[in-house]
Parts: C-alpha cells; sequence; structure tokens
C-alpha cells in the first residue's frame, strides 16, 4: 500500500461519498411500484402460447392493467381496461430434475412484453426461469410460472410508456429491483388431446399449446430524500475538486 499526502479533493470525495452512503441508508424506503393484471378479459380465449423454442402471446390479448404507486396504503391504483398484451420469448436453455418421481422442467427465455404496444410498460429480460412440475418427463405439466428479477438478471429493463408518464411514474422510478412473475394455468394442447410433450434432452415444445395467464411485476422508486442527498454530496464533492 502507498502511503502519504493524498491531494485534498481525493480526501474530500472520500468524505462526501461516505457522508451520502450513511445518509441515503438512514433514509426510510419508498415503497415502490406494482403492476398487474389477473388474467385476459377476452372471453374464452388463451392468454398464451407455446411452440417449439417459443412462448408468446395467443394473438390479441386484452387485460386490465393496474398500477398501485402507493403499496401497502389505502388508495393508489390507477386501472387500464382493455390493455393490449404483447409477448415474445426465447428458450436458449434447459434442466429437468426427478424429484420423488416428479419432474421439474426448467427453461431459461430471453425476449419482451409489453402494454398498448410500449405506450403503458416495456420490459425486457434475458434471463427469466420457466418452471413446471409434471408427472412425467415428456410432458409439461398442468401449469407454469415465469420469474424474472434484477436480482438473477442484470439485463432487466422496465421502461415506463406515455400512459404512465401522464400519471407521474417515469424511467428513473423503475430502475431498483425490478422484478415479474407470470402464473399460466389450464395448460393444454391445441387438439385437446393432453398435456403438451416435449423434447427431455432440450425441452423443445413438441406440440403446440395455449394457457391462461396472470402477472404481477414490482419495482422500487428512490426516494426524494435520498436523492436530495445524493445531490448534495455529489456537489459537495465538485466544488472542492474545483477549489483545488
Amino acid at each position: 500500500m502507498k502511503i502519504g499526502r493524498e491531494p485534498v479533493y481525493k480526501v474530500c470525495a472520500c468524505i462526501a461519498v461516505f457522508g451520502v452512503s450513511l445518509l441515503v441508508s438512514t433514509a426510510p424506503a419508498d415503497p415502490g411500484i406494482s403492476f398487474s393484471f389477473a388474467s385476459d378479459t377476452n372471453p374464452d380465449e388463451p392468454t398464451f402460447m407455446g411452440q417449439g423454442f417459443n412462448i408468446f402471446d395467443a394473438g390479441t390479448v386484452l387485460v386490465d392493467f393496474l398500477v398501485d404507486d402507493n403499496l401497502h396504503e389505502p388508495g393508489g391504483v390507477t386501472e387500464f381496461a382493455g390493455s393490449a398484451f404483447d409477448f415474445s420469448s426465447t428458450i436458449w436453455g434447459f434442466e429437468s430434475v426427478d424429484v420423488g418421481g416428479y419432474w421439474v422442467h426448467m427453461w431459461f427465455i430471453s425476449g419482451e412484453f409489453s402494454f398498448n404496444g410500449g405506450d403503458l410498460l416495456t420490459t425486457a429480460f434475458s434471463a427469466t426461469l420457466v418452471s413446471s412440475l409434471s408427472p412425467d418427463p415428456n410432458t409439461i405439466g398442468p401449469t407454469l410460472t415465469l420469474q424474472g428479477s434484477e436480482a438473477t438478471d442484470p439485463y432487466i429493463e422496465f421502461l415506463a410508456g406515455a400512459e404512465l408518464n401522464d400519471i407521474g411514474i417515469y424511467n428513473p422510478d423503475l430502475v431498483a429491483e425490478e422484478a415479474f412473475a407470470f402464473t399460466l394455468t389450464e395448460i393444454r394442447n391445441l387438439d385437446g388431446t393432453g398435456l403438451p410433450h416435449i423434447d427431455p434432452a432440450t425441452g423443445e415444445f413438441l406440440e403446440a399449446w395455449d394457457a391462461e395467464g396472470s402477472y404481477s411485476a414490482f419495482a422500487t422508486v428512490p426516494g426524494p430524500a435520498a436523492l436530495g442527498v445524493i445531490g448534495l454530496g455529489l456537489a459537495t464533492t465538485r466544488t472542492r475538486r474545483r477549489r483545488i
């Protein structure tokens, strides 16, 4: 380690950054923003489809998209009824594990989904887990879950569209702890003969299938107090440096 007199601006910068870190850590956490839909609003129409190495939306899918920017408090929910839902993804990995005579199938997918063509919200992802518990190594189970989060996917991104901007939600409000999940039920072959078959080695969907789906997602919002402290700390650092 080199010991000597460091430039004054470096010392000031370290103090400022330490002060910012300390004050930010004690600032109350913002409750964040949640997004959700219970299921599509199309009568007798599915939400999702799968075939080959892809999972995608089932055509024209309309959902009642809910936004709650006041979690755990009364009020705060905004509904965007009849929002168009688009989803596309590609499988890039697959594993299957025998657990007590049942099979846990796990696919890894990358892709994107959006609401109202991106005018509401767009989410891009690169490492989302799709899993299903099945009685057969050669079929999907009757349900699927899709899970993605910043904790396991550093490239996940939430982008706020104009309709979210209109209610005061912007991209900087959606930059931390992003996470989403879909639950798929009523999985069935398109011809109605049973659970869809897969290639047990690659996870490829050997038969086309469709399913109903529900969705929830979350992102945190940097609190105004924390942003103010960060700005003050950075301003102090810059000011001290200019004086050298």
